[in-house]
Order: structure tokens, then sequence, then C-alpha cells
């Protein structure tokens, strides 16, 4: 029976059927153009050119041999194979979102705990300058001038090194945690300006070209 003798059933059929594709089409399309790089893409052009052979194979049962889809016999399709290519790209992608999110909590929990070793050191410092003072105050008042002058001046050199040591662990902390704020800044640039990128696509179906779908 041609298409003139098809039953409107079988014609409304066809069409849904023609929409079906060209939507599961344009899926992959989409999620090809606007995907982001994982640790396992050598080349960021490879999966938006696997998701392009999946489309044609889609569209008219295309070969794709980078993701072990063969000609389609009498328009058949392999749809186990394209499940599964979707399905482990998703599990890739979760993967790898919950291993980076992972190193960024790292390096937060290291920020704060660089600030907290900072917050201790001024407490250490303290501690030390008021059992300096202390020191004097008791010396001072059993009356022993000798004695005085030699706390003072051991209290100057404890309170001086005291600072000393403190100034060097604040620039070491410092250095530290700009060195840190600056890889996680360079970490995060570099997954903006991938989540940017707009990698190579093939050709579009003309169904979706003449129905308008955007690309």
């Amino acid at each position: 029976m041609d298409s003139a003798e098809q039953s409107p059933e079988n014609l409304a059929g066809d069409e849904l059927l023609d929409d079906a594709l060209d939507t599961l089409g344009y899926v992959f399309h989409a999620y090809g153009k606007d995907s982001f790089l994982i640790d396992t893409d050598f080349d960021p052009a490879a999966f938006p050119t696997q998701c392009e052979g999946i489309i044609r194979h889609i569209e008219n049962g295309a070969a794709a041999d980078d993701v072990g889809l063969r000609q389609g016999e009498s328009g058949e399709r392999d749809w186990a194979t394209v499940r599964r290519f979707f399905a482990d790209r998703r599990r890739e992608e979760s993967a790898f979102v919950k291993s980076t999110m992972g190193d960024y909590r790292g390096a937060v929990e290291n920020l704060v705990t660089g600030l907290r070793h900072i917050c201790e050191q001024g407490d250490a410092t303290e501690e030390t300058v008021s059992q300096s003072l202390e020191n004097i105050r008791s010396i001072v008042e059993a009356g022993v001038l000798p004695d005085i002058q030699r706390a003072l001046v051991d209290t100057i050199n404890t309170v001086n090194g005291a600072f000393e040591k403190q100034r060097k662990q604040y620039e070491e902390e410092i250095a530290s945690l700009q060195s840190r704020m600056s890889g996680l800044k360079d970490d995060l640039v570099a997954a903006h300006e991938e989540m940017k990128q707009d990698p190579l696509t093939g050709r579009r179906h003309l169904a979706r070209q003449r129905k308008g779908i955007p690309s």
C-alpha cells in the first residue's frame, strides 16, 4: 500500500514515529552540543561527535562504529546500545561531579583549617605575653633591682620572639591560603570555560529544521 492508499490511522502513526525520532535526535544533539568535559574526555570533540553518530543512527539506522552501532537492516535501530551509551555517560558525569565537588569541599576545609591556625597562633602569642607580664609583676613585687632588670630584658626578648614567630607563621599561612584560593579559582574558571564551549556538531535532521527546532 502506497502513501496515497494509507489509512488516516497509519499516516498519523507514521507522523508520530517521525516526531518521536526527531525529538530523540534533538535530545542527543543538545546533549552533545552543551556537554561539559569530564576527566575521561581527552579530546573535547569526541563526545559531541559520538552524539552526532547516534543521531544518524536514530534517523536512518546508519552505523556509528565509535559507539558500537552497526548499520541497521531494513531500518532497524540498536536501541539497547543507544540507551546504554546514554546511561554510561550519565554515570560518568555523576561520578565526575561528585569527585570534583569533593575536591572543592576539601579545599574549603583546608582554608577554614588555615584560618583556624592563624587564630590559634594569635591566642598562643597572647598567652606568652600574659605570662611574661605576670613574671615581671611578681619580680617587681619582690623589689630586687637586678632581678627586675633581667626580667625586663627576658620579657622583651620573649615578647619580640613571640611576635616574630607569629609574624612568620602568619606569612606562611597566608601564602598557603593564597595558593589554595588561587588553585580553587583556576579550577572554577576552567570549569566555567568548559561549560561555555560550543563543541563541533554535525548535520541536523531536515525534519528538525523544517519544524523550527532550535540548534
